[in-house]
């Protein structure tokens, strides 16, 4: 897993790995191209060419532009010459500076500015950089060594914390003397002092400064009341995204987006990361009580029954399927991207199961989440009993949710479709033809383990009763998650 670089040299790394890759693509735009045995006819088609060129195209580009406002510095007319210059290369970061101006939003409009100056500042150190591992990647094709090479940004952040407090390295030296010689060059053949070439000396001499200031550490901020209301609503909103998104229809599997404006409805294509996000954003569902272990484990189930399925290549996914009939799109290919988004996301899922069998029931996160969509709804909560987590006070608890109208339809649709869900999932456990006696043990459970060492008490007090008995066996079986899902055994 390669979280986002903390720190700027572990980010600025990272981009000359990029930069690497993409160069390191070069001879597929021959017409021979590698492979086991030697060579072989380039299989790419023309779009696939023209994507290699254009990523080949965007590391050159800030090399371009500080080359031309170095020379266009010696210019008559310097001033106007660089001012289009950047104009020209940073409109989008203008155009984001004044469309925020324009519509009053001071703080973004605040933090853009401070962006577009930033990477003003750092342009002559990104145009070094990737011509560093432009040049780098030639040799090393050249040599057939090295191609491999790459460092993840946690380990970077971790050594740079420990040896490297300051902003500055081999890259901004070499800047600092190609500032030097420019300006030796300048005040020799074009005497006079030019503001905007002395404004972007300024910057780019100044640019380890700023670094520091926007690295040094501030004290974190704690979330108020609204700021986490927001958030556990966004998050409601995503999980019932993926919940309305995924069905059967499409086989389990997440569509890759859905388009809103204008309306085209859901993509039918998938992905290994949008499978690997869909399994994350389950056991996250779960975890914040939005679903009950039931509803977690069938969809589980259903989209990985799906995904032993897909076809594959030497065991890998590849990397874009038809959701619809889970054929594999054209071009078939196998992106070692996706593919490690995908086994992090198994490895997440992996954790989740380890603690499944403890895992609460009906816990404090899933009553909360009732109570927080009554509230979405147009309504406080009701005034429901007090819930220890067990099947027998859970059923209590959603009771009091019973035949109660609230005004905001789409929340409303919500709160009923998690009581449904609920209800359903009570009735699973524990039969509602089980005699109080027998069903004793199992509604006094609170956890998968509980509830599996339940369902052994109960069969024994209902060994005479075989109608009974079988109803409980037939119950304890259909629980995937206790004999197919865990790799440790209950109680």
């Amino acid at each position: 897993m390669d979280p986002f670089p903390r720190r700027f040299f572990a980010y600025s790394r990272r981009q000359h790995r990029w930069v690497r890759g993409d160069f390191q693509l070069l001879p597929w735009l021959l017409p021979q191209v590698p492979a086991k045995d030697g060579k072989k006819p380039n299989p790419l088609d023309k779009i696939a060419l023209y994507q290699i060129i254009d990523n080949l195209r965007r590391p050159g580009l800030p090399i371009l532009l500080l080359s031309a406002l170095l020379l266009s510095s010696f210019q008559p007319g310097a001033n106007l010459l660089i001012g289009l210059l950047l104009f020209v290369a940073l409109f989008p970061e203008i155009n984001s500076v004044f469309l925020a101006a324009l519509h009053r939003r001071w703080r973004e409009g605040g933090i853009l500015l401070l962006r577009f100056l930033l990477s003003l500042a750092l342009m002559p150190y990104f145009a070094l950089l990737n011509l560093d591992a432009i040049v780098k990647t030639l040799f090393r094709l050249v040599r057939k060594r090295k191609l491999l090479e790459w460092e993840t940004a946690a380990a970077v952040d971790h050594r740079l914390k420990m040896s490297r407090p300051f902003p500055f390295d081999r890259i901004f030296a070499v800047s600092y003397g190609l500032l030097a010689f420019w300006l030796c060059l300048r005040f020799a053949f074009a005497p006079g002092i030019s503001a905007l070439p002395l404004f972007l000396a300024a910057m780019w001499f100044l640019a380890p400064v700023f670094l520091w200031a926007l690295q040094r550490k501030r004290q974190v901020k704690q979330l108020n009341e609204g700021e986490r209301e927001y958030l556990r609503r966004l998050s409601m909103e995503i999980w019932a995204y993926f919940r309305d998104s995924i069905t059967a229809e499409d086989h389990f599997l997440p569509p890759d987006n859905v388009q809103i404006y204008p309306l085209k409805g859901k993509a039918r294509r998938t992905s290994p990361s949008n499978i690997g996000l869909w399994l994350s954003s389950l056991c996250l569902g779960f975890d914040l009580g939005y679903c009950g272990v039931k509803a977690w484990f069938d969809q589980l189930e259903a989209t990985m029954n799906t995904v032993e399925k897909l076809e594959k290549y030497r065991g890998h996914l590849y990397n874009w399927y038809d959701t619809a009939n889970g054929k594999v799109l054209t071009p078939p290919y196998v992106s070692a991207v996706d593919s490690g988004n995908f086994l992090a996301s198994l490895y997440v899922l992996d954790q989740y199961l380890e603690k499944a069998l403890d895992a609460p029931l009906f816990g404090p996160e899933r009553q909360s989440s009732f109570s927080f969509l009554a509230e979405l709804a147009g309504k406080g909560a009701p005034a429901a009993p007090e819930c220890d987590g067990s099947l027998q006070t859970w059923r209590r608890f959603l009771k009091a949710y019973e035949g109660s109208t609230y005004g905001d339809r789409i929340w409303r649709r919500q709160l009923e479709h998690s009581r449904a869900e609920a209800l359903e999932e009570a009735a699973f456990y524990c039969p509602a033809e089980l005699p109080l006696t027998v069903a004793e043990p199992i509604l006094r459970a609170k956890t998968l383990r509980e509830l599996q060492n339940g369902y052994f008490t109960a069969l024994e007090r209902a060994k005479d009763a075989k109608e009974i008995g079988g109803s409980i066996r037939e119950t304890s079986s259909q629980n995937r998650f206790f004999h197919r899902r865990h790799r440790g055994n209950a109680g």
